[in-house]
This record gives structure tokens, C-alpha cells and sequence, in this order.
């Protein structure tokens, strides 16, 4: 028997899933309450700067970072100068260490007092760490720097910066004016030299058609 067909109404079809949303970017920064740009300020004035005339041979940052920390202040920032590469390149070539070394460095601590006190406590003393320490033997030259912040330590490097490709740019320039000068006088030089090609090329064809006039004057005469 064949069944009989539905009644029921056939099912529409499934509407398409609407498109999500977008999130509202929340890149924008917020304003910064006036206690809390207060406090801010009165962090960057707490913080302290030391300067390492001489940091020890071949001493990495973090170990600067672990040896200084541990005096009551916390260590934020460090920044140290590499050596001078044909030092470094001088050394390398006369058989000594191949590792990176640094010449002077600024480390920033969170307390400028307990950094004062750091300096004055650690200056022309053993920077030690055990009897085994590469540095065990090495003095300590540090140095509170008054009124001084990390931000004169970057402006300083960019002024440093600006100087140095200021320098490279008229050394340049110089070098281009050196260069045209040389290529000037070698052309002068040379022009020079044929015209007393040309001026001796003359001499010697008139020199020429002299003696050919006298040696036909001479077959005349005889």
C-alpha cells in the first residue's frame, strides 16, 4: 500500500547565521588620573642612576643585574657600552678571549637613596661572588650620578648619534670634494699633455718640411 503523502507544511529553509560583530577596538590608551600620573612622576624622581666607569672583563648583564641586586633597592634598568671593536678585534687576532666585553655602563635602581648608598658602600671594593667567581678579584668602580635620569642617558645617546652621522656626512662630503679636485687636476693634467703632444707633432712636421725644402734647394743648386 502506498502511505499517503504529509500534510505538514514543508520546513523553511535554515536562515543564514548572521555576521559577528565587531569588538569595539580597545587600543585606545586612557587618560591617566591625575593621582596616577602623580605617582608616576613620583617614581621617575625616586629612581637613581649609577655609572660604571669600568665594568669587569667579560661580565654580561644579568650577571651586573644579580651581583647589584639584593641592596634594598630594585635594580630597573641597565645599560652597557660595548667595547671598541678594533680593541676587541686587536685582542681577538693576538690569541685572547673571543667573548664580548664592555667598557663603561649606567644600571637605574628604583631608590636613589639605597642607590647612594650602594655606591658609596661598593666603590674600591671586591666585586667577590665566591672564591670561584671570574670576577672574584675585580674592584668595583661605581658611582652615583646626582640629579641625573635614564631619560639624560637616552637623549645623550641620540645627541651621540646625531654627532656621529653628522661626522660621517662631512667626511662624505669632503671625501666626494677631495675626489672631484683629484679627477679636475687629472683632466687639466692630461689636456695638458696633449697639447704638448700636439705642439711637439707640429714642431716635428714643420721641422720636417724645413729639411725637405733645404734638401731641395741644395738639388737645385748643384
Amino acid at each position: 500500500k502506498m502511505s499517503a503523502p504529509s500534510t505538514q507544511p514543508a520546513s523553511a529553509p535554515a536562515s543564514a547565521p548572521a555576521p559577528p560583530k565587531k569588538k569595539k577596538s580597545s587600543a585606545k590608551l586612557k587618560r591617566l588620573s591625575g593621582e596616577a600620573l602623580a605617582a608616576y612622576n613620583a617614581r621617575i624622581q625616586n629612581c637613581g642612576v649609577c655609572y660604571l666607569a669600568r665594568v669587569p672583563p667579560y661580565m654580561k648583564p644579568s650577571a651586573l643585574r644579580k651581583l647589584l641586586s639584593g641592596y634594598g633597592t630594585e635594580v630597573l634598568r641597565i645599560y652597557l657600552k660595548q667595547e671598541d671593536p678594533a680593541a676587541r678585534a686587536r685582542r681577538i687576532s693576538g690569541g685572547g678571549n673571543r667573548k664580548r666585553s664592555f667598557s663603561e655602563g649606567w644600571v637605574e635602581f628604583a631608590d636613589k637613596r639605597r642607590a647612594l648608598k650602594l655606591a658609596n658602600t661598593l666603590n674600591n671594593t671586591l666585586v667577590g661572588g665566591g672564591h670561584r667567581s671570574f670576577h672574584a678579584h675585580d674592584l668595583w668602580n661605581i658611582k652615583y650620578l646626582h640629579k641625573f635620569k635614564w631619560d639624560s642617558l637616552t637623549d645623550a645617546q641620540a645627541h651621540e648619534a646625531r654627532t656621529a652621522q653628522d661626522r660621517m656626512r662631512a667626511e662624505l662630503s669632503q671625501s666626494k670634494k677631495e675626489t672631484s679636485f683629484y679627477m679636475k687636476q687629472v683632466g687639466q693634467a692630461k689636456a695638458i699633455e696633449a697639447m704638448a703632444a700636439r705642439r711637439a707633432r707640429k714642431a716635428a712636421a714643420a721641422a720636417d718640411t724645413a729639411a725637405a725644402a733645404d734638401t731641395a734647394a741644395a738639388a737645385d743648386t748643384a
